[in-house]
């Protein structure tokens, strides 16, 4: 009763465009994840794996892969999986959070987008006018389609489209199988032109089963008393020296204009003491001003407490202020700070 032990619950973050996005930049897939997925998967005596998604899709390849894996090691473990959709959850995106048995969305996350693409440029006038002759050479018909730098051939279209209806049927297949009898109906073929929606409207649909965030999601089902250990992908090598160097250059500036200000505000107060403000430690809140006898004649100054400093040449000075007032004659006075124009200093003098 005492020692009652918290239920525990894996969170793995999924974030990115899925596939090879860049020379520096790895997105989400199989090769980078999967190590962070089975170790999720292998901890002892855990409620469930909790998934949080934020994808716009990408690689139909790598987003099955990512959904199989899931499905295998949530069967072989017999573990709940639940997703979250946080700020997009569409295309390949939603096929990660279609491996979930529950599916949670903010009321704003982007949903849907059950489809497939496929975009490019076509330069062959560009080239034209350029001057440039374009000259490839192969060894079967087909092996040169799509080319980018001549003019599309109907044929090229029709089996581009084959291959996109039957990836379009491989993923609503899948959709159907994850959420079965969840969507309203499914002969309503809207739900598979590659619109989208908000959270709340693919609730409706029942492309999602709730709305809130994880951690509400899963104090709910699991209670208070929840231990929820995270996985993540450890950023790359360029990443995190950009972002170092992006906080280096902010807490520089930020350190540079507090000089800045200090500097200003201790200008003020050196420039006060040679005018002949208070030789106390706060000389802008006395109003003496100091003014010697005679510069010329030992060049002497004298505290607005009207203690003169050690000098040849006597000093006078007006009569001393409040702040000066204030400290009587029983309390200890602290040391004294006196400007001596002979050695052009500071120099601290007892009372």
């Amino acid at each position: 009763m005492f020692f009652k032990k918290k239920s525990l619950v894996a969170h793995i973050r999924l974030s990115g465009v899925i596939g090879n996005v860049g020379r520096f930049q790895q997105g989400l897939s199989y090769a980078s994840h999967h190590e962070i997925i089975e170790k999720a998967f292998s901890l002892k005596k855990i409620k469930a794996v909790a998934i949080t998604i934020n994808s716009p899709g990408g690689s139909p390849v790598q987003s099955h892969l990512l959904y199989s894996l899931i499905r295998k090691l949530a069967d072989e473990k017999k573990v709940k999986v639940i997703t979250f959709a946080e700020d997009v959850a569409a295309s390949g995106g939603y096929m990660l959070a279609c491996a979930g048995d529950e599916i949670y969305a903010n009321p704003s996350s982007i949903i849907g987008s059950i489809g497939v693409i496929y975009s490019g440029f076509g330069f062959q006038e560009l080239i034209k006018k350029i001057g440039v002759e374009r000259r490839v050479h192969t060894a079967g018909k087909s092996k040169s389609i799509l080319d980018p730098f001549v003019d599309e051939k109907p044929e090229d279209i029709q089996k581009l489209k084959a291959i996109q209806e039957d990836l379009h049927k491989e993923f609503i297949d899948l959709v159907k199988q994850s959420r079965k009898e969840k969507i309203q109906s499914q002969s309503d073929e809207h739900l598979f032109t590659g619109e989208f929606w908000s959270g709340r409207k693919a609730k409706d649909l029942g492309l999602v089963d709730g709305i809130g965030n994880a951690f509400q999601v899963l104090q709910d089902q699991f209670g208070k008393d929840l231990k929820i250990k995270k996985f993540e992908k450890a950023e790359g090598w360029l990443k995190k020296r950009l972002s170092s160097s992006v906080s280096s250059a902010t807490s520089a500036a930020r350190s540079a204009s507090r000089r800045t200000g200090r500097g200003t505000r201790s200008g003020t107060r050196s420039s006060g003491r040679r005018r002949g403000g208070c030789a106390r430690r706060r000389p802008s809140r006395c109003g003496a001003r100091i003014r010697p006898a005679s510069r010329r004649a030992g060049r002497s100054t004298a505290s607005c407490c009207g203690r003169p400093s050690s000098s040849t040449a006597p000093a006078t000075t007006t009569a001393p202020s409040s702040c000066c007032a204030r400290r009587s004659s029983s309390v200890p006075r602290s040391p004294l700070r006196t400007f001596t124009w002979e050695t052009r200093s500071w120099r601290r003098t007892t009372a």
